[in-house]
């Protein structure tokens, strides 16, 4: 529950819902092509999920950040009209930080534009990046190889980089 809404999975209905906490009233339904088995988690009006096929998810308000095996996407929440799809090899992790999206894969995790889709940035790391979190400004991810790996913004640059430390 956050801001007066409460969020769920259905993993019959195969849907991550949202409703009124007041009045039960369904505020919108996405639907997943899998059982969703665990709470959503919602951080900043962004709601975070993962379904049985393997894909995990960001929606906001008016869109959906879907991560699925090779593919990272933008779909329009309502309709699900594809905005921008673009092929990705990070199928382990997705998280949004203000218009930035990054995604964890084997060895690598990158960055990419939220409205265009292009890739911004990316890292070697070692492993698998199961873990992306994002905090004062700083990315944080951690790897099956027991790795953490901590990146902050390069505010020099005029192209969207991160520094390894």
């Amino acid at each position: 529950m956050a801001d007066g809404r409460v969020y769920f999975g259905s993993s019959v209905e195969h849907t991550i819902n949202c409703l009124d906490a007041d009045t039960g009233a369904t505020n919108w339904s996405f639907f997943t092509d899998g059982p969703v088995r665990m709470s959503p988690t919602v951080q900043n009006g962004k709601v975070y999920a993962g379904s049985d096929d393997g894909n995990a998810m960001v929606v906001t308000a008016t869109r959906t950040y879907l991560l699925a095996d090779t593919t990272l996407s933008a779909l329009n929440r309502t309709t699900r009209a594809t905005i921008w799809a673009r092929s990705a090899r990070y199928p382990y992790s997705l998280i949004l930080a203000d218009t930035t999206l990054f995604a964890g894969g084997e060895n690598e995790v990158a960055a990419f534009d939220s409205v265009t889709g292009n890739k911004t940035w990316s890292s070697p790391i070692n492993g698998r990046a199961y873990g992306l979190a994002v905090a004062n400004g700083r990315l944080f991810v951690s790897t099956d190889s027991g790795y953490i790996y901590s990146y902050a913004q390069n505010q020099t640059s005029r192209q969207s980089s991160w520094m390894l430390f």
